[in-house]
C-alpha cells in the first residue's frame, strides 16, 4: 500500500472471505521522519490506528507510530477481552492516520481469502 501526503486508510474491519485467520500483519517499508523539519527525509503522520467498536466517549483510539522495518500484528475483526470473570469478543477496527508529508509504503499480509 502506498500513501502520499493526505493519504490515509479509514478505520475498518476485515469482513470479506469465508476462510480467515483473525490476525493480519502490516510491515512498514518507509523511513519515518525524525523531526518536523521540511528537510528531513521520510514520512510524517500515518500512524497505525486501532479502535473498539462501537466507538464511544470512553473508547480510546490507539496510535502506533511505526517506521522502516516495524511490523504490526493486529486483530482483523474482533479481539478477546475480559469482561467481569469471563472472556468475550470485542469488535475492533484498524486503519492508518493521514500522512502529512513524504510517502509511506506498507506491505499488508492478510491471512484470509479474498473473494
Amino acid at each position: 500500500m502506498k500513501y502520499g501526503p493526505g493519504g490515509f486508510n479509514a478505520l475498518h474491519r476485515e469482513l470479506r472471505g469465508s476462510v480467515f485467520f483473525p490476525i493480519q500483519m502490516a510491515i512498514v517499508l518507509s523511513k519515518r521522519a525524525e523531526s518536523d523539519s521540511p528537510e528531513t527525509e521520510g514520512f510524517r503522520g500515518g500512524e497505525f490506528l486501532l479502535c473498539n467498536v462501537p466507538e464511544r466517549k470512553k473508547s480510546r483510539r490507539r496510535e502506533l507510530p511505526a517506521g522502516l522495518g516495524d511490523a504490526v500484528l493486529f486483530c482483523t475483526r474482533d479481539r478477546l477481552v475480559r469482561v467481569g470473570g469471563v472472556y468475550g469478543l470485542q469488535p475492533v477496527k484498524h486503519g492508518a492516520a493521514r500522512v502529512t508529508a513524504g510517502t509511506r509504503f506498507v506491505l499488508g499480509v492478510p491471512f484470509h481469502e479474498y473473494r
